[in-house]
């Protein structure tokens, strides 16, 4: 089983240095039950919980087993409290962790294009690919 990290589209916000306050609002999220965290997976947004299963547009280059480390999250929360990234969360305020289960073929989709009046079908038939990822991990860091 191998670990993959994928590199964000943007750059997760730099920077070191937290407030006081951050800090006491991030363990205050920490003292919760349950967590959700809203991810961005190669250009769409999720909300997942621990023990989710994502059904994302195929990702030829992961394994079955992959382990991915997921850090472009947009949104960081429980029932009582969300912290909002601007334009992401800090990884260094939460760990989250997906593993690849499954890449399934979907049933046939056909696509019929026409003009009207010029002749003019075309019938397209495709199967599309899909990458299932199950969230194994979502915890916030203590501070």
């Amino acid at each position: 089983m191998s670990t993959v990290v994928p590199t964000p589209t943007s750059s997760p916000a730099a920077d070191t240095h937290c407030s006081p306050e951050t800090k006491r609002l991030v363990n205050l999220l920490r003292d919760q039950n349950r967590y959700f965290a809203t991810v961005k997976i190669r250009g769409r947004h999720f909300t997942v919980t621990e023990g989710d299963t994502i059904v994302t547009d195929r990702m030829a280059d992961l394994e079955l087993g992959d382990v991915l480390e997921l850090d472009c999250v947009t949104e960081l929360g429980s029932k009582d409290y969300t912290v909002v990234g601007k334009p992401y969360v800090s990884p260094k305020y939460f760990t989250i962790r997906a593993v690849v289960m499954e890449h399934p073929v979907s049933s046939t989709v056909t696509v019929v294009k026409f003009k009207k009046r010029k002749d003019y079908k075309k019938t397209i038939h495709y199967n599309p690919r899909y990458t299932l990822l199950r969230i194994a991990k979502l915890d916030v860091n203590k501070l």
